[in-house]
């Protein structure tokens, strides 16, 4: 993907993922950008605590690097349930991460912008990202943290 050695919206989004310094928490739905995925695999190996939850249903699809990203080491990776219960529907379509979550300056990256070549390549997306703004950051993290229980 070219797009990541220019300063690009895509450059910006990388280089705040390289900034965690103490967690890195991802909510969505899946992640098809080798650029992305090296970021959060870079994150592990600086001793970065690493989460994901994601569609149960995107895990293995064509393209995908979540499979790759849960079989690393210190990458804890957990599926959304509701592939599994006829009772929920829906999927795990949140687009959001969390940079040092569990310090006083926490970052949050949001919007509607799909991890995924063609969200860097095609789409029309927007990213924004919040830093010292706690207000912001305070329900993503609860959200987070329920969500990471509850599968």
């Amino acid at each position: 993907c070219d797009k990541a050695h220019h300063t690009t919206s895509l450059v910006k989004f990388i280089r705040t993922l390289d900034k965690a310094t103490s967690t890195l928490d991802v909510v969505c739905f899946t992640i098809t950008c080798d650029d992305i995925k090296r970021a959060i695999q870079r994150a592990a190996k600086r001793g970065i605590r690493v989460r994901i939850v994601t569609d149960a249903n995107n895990v293995d699809s064509l393209g995908s690097d979540i499979r790759e990203l849960s079989e690393a080491r210190k990458i804890d990776v957990r599926c959304d349930a509701h592939s599994n219960d006829p009772n929920k529907r829906g999927m795990m379509h949140h687009k959001f991460a969390i940079i040092d979550g569990e310090t006083n300056d926490p970052v949050v990256i949001t919007g509607s912008f799909n991890w995924t070549r063609a969200g860097v390549l095609d789409n029309h997306d927007n990213v924004l990202i919040a830093r010292n703004q706690p207000d912001v950051a305070a329900p993503y993290i609860k959200h987070m943290e329920a969500l990471w229980k509850e599968y």
